[in-house]
């Protein structure tokens, strides 16, 4: 029998793959290919695809990381591990802040973000920002066991351009919450400096915002250059780390900054009633204790 691999291709550089070097025929592959190095998963079916009018979705189901959504060819979850990223990017800004009432989420249209922001009773709006409802509609219908409680009347879903979406706001929000892509044509404009001056005139002055920033094994100039500019905008920039399984080498940064707060101190001490399986008040504190070639890149 055949063996069938998908080849999925991060950064779009021409894959060399050996199909030939799995073992079991018939077995069906998802690898994505991502600066000389691969990471596979064993699939079962392709259970959606569409090309939206940004970008092409597909979910598949795996033999055992449950559901995989990749966008573009690259792999953006599986349902095994998405608590690690969803809850580090989310529990940390909110947990900084002593009571972050209005939430903007931008971009995390597989609902994953919503979901673990709605764990906070003292949250009283949610406003969610997804350019591509493409995104929102199959995760809504794929991902159910990511998906948030659209019967939580805190949240009001806008699907726009999240750059445009912020400069109809002035002094609103506690904390926002930017979930993108990796830099690229759909998501460039949520890490320009431009962006960050909006955000900053949407945001109250003692907010919170954190959004991921990529790995600091793979794209150590990309995090040198963000947070020199976020350093041009705000007080505190501080650059934290997770284990997140399913980005290339699995160790994965997110930037927390505010101009009032120091991002890696607990305000909000509820990680205990929040129903967590990787976040808590400790792994707070110490995510922003960094290895010495990490503290290196945010020095500059």
């Amino acid at each position: 029998m055949e063996k069938t691999v998908e080849i999925l291709n991060r950064h779009k550089t021409p894959p060399a793959f050996n199909a030939a070097a799995f073992s079991g025929d018939g077995d069906k592959w998802v690898t994505e290919i991502d600066r000389d190095m691969a990471v596979s998963y064993r699939i079962k079916k392709r259970i959606f695809s569409k090309k939206s009018k940004f970008q092409d979705i597909e979910v598949f189901e795996s033999q055992s990381h449950g559901r995989i959504l990749t966008l573009d060819d690259i792999v953006m979850l599986t349902e095994r591990e998405e608590f690690t990223y969803h809850e580090m990017l989310t529990h940390v800004p909110l947990s900084a802040h002593p009571c972050p009432e209005n939430v903007l989420v931008i971009g995390g249209g597989d609902g994953g973000i919503v979901r673990e922001v709605l764990k906070h009773d003292c949250v009283k709006q949610v406003d969610f920002v997804e350019i591509d409802k493409d995104v929102v509609d199959a995760s809504r219908v794929h991902l159910k066991k990511m998906w948030y409680d659209e019967n939580d009347k805190r949240v009001s879903a806008y699907y726009e351009d999240g750059v445009e979406y912020v400069k109809k706001k002035e002094n609103f929000y506690d904390t926002a919450i930017i979930d993108c892509t990796d830099p690229s044509q759909i998501s460039e404009g949520l890490f320009s400096r431009d962006f960050y001056l909006s955000l900053k005139r949407a945001l109250k002055k003692n907010a919170v915002f954190a959004t991921q920033s990529q790995s600091p094994f793979y794209d150590a100039e990309f995090i040198k250059k963000l947070h020199a500019g976020l350093r041009d905008i705000f007080v505190y920039v501080r650059l934290y780390l997770a284990h997140v399984p399913f980005y290339p080498g699995g160790c994965w940064s997110f930037t927390c900054v505010s101009d009032t707060f120091e991002p890696s101190v607990v305000r909000k001490v509820k990680y205990g009633r929040l129903g967590t399986l990787y976040y808590n008040e400790y792994l707070h504190k110490s995510a922003f204790v960094l290895p010495e070639f990490v503290n290196k890149i945010v020095s500059g």
